[in-house]
């Protein structure tokens, strides 16, 4: 397990066709956490991209972006993690936007299925450091070439 918060590095920004892979566990104590696509700036730091699930309030997934000292507006959807369950998520950064979706191993390679979809308000480029905070249990975070995702339906 990683400790949280755990920060990694992106040196030269995030670009089309890299992706970020997260791998972990719910907390059955879990009330939110967050994955952070950060950048410094001369008070504090901007989001690029804030991925957020909660579960105690209500259970939703919030996805925003942070910058000049104020969010932007929040999209919200259902929260596809559960408390106690095991999860891999991946992000894939495209020119327009950057794709959430499931990971799974398939006989032919990484397939993923595309959950969500936030288009980019900040340029990816600008990320410096990628942050997961909040109850997790973080197994591993790691930066991969993008695999080829499937829009899943439901």
């Amino acid at each position: 397990f990683q400790a949280v918060p755990y920060y990694k590095n992106v040196p030269g920004g995030l670009h089309p066709g890299m992706a970020v892979y997260l791998n972990g566990t719910v907390p059955e104590v879990s009330n939110r956490f967050g994955v952070d696509f950060g950048f410094a700036k001369h008070e504090g730091f901007d989001l690029a991209f804030h991925f957020n699930p909660r579960f105690k309030e209500s259970h939703e997934l919030v996805i925003n972006t942070f910058q000049s000292g104020r969010w932007g507006k929040q999209e919200r959807y259902q929260n596809p993690f559960w408390k106690g369950e095991h999860f891999e998520v991946i992000f894939i950064v495209t020119e327009a936007e950057y794709q959430v979706g499931t990971l799974t191993e398939d006989p032919l390679g990484l397939q993923g299925d595309l959950m969500y979809v936030f288009r980019h308000r900040i340029p990816p480029q600008n990320v410096q450091f990628i942050q997961v905070a909040g109850d997790l249990e973080l197994h591993s975070l790691n930066m991969m070439a993008a695999p080829v995702m499937v829009s899943v339906s439901y």
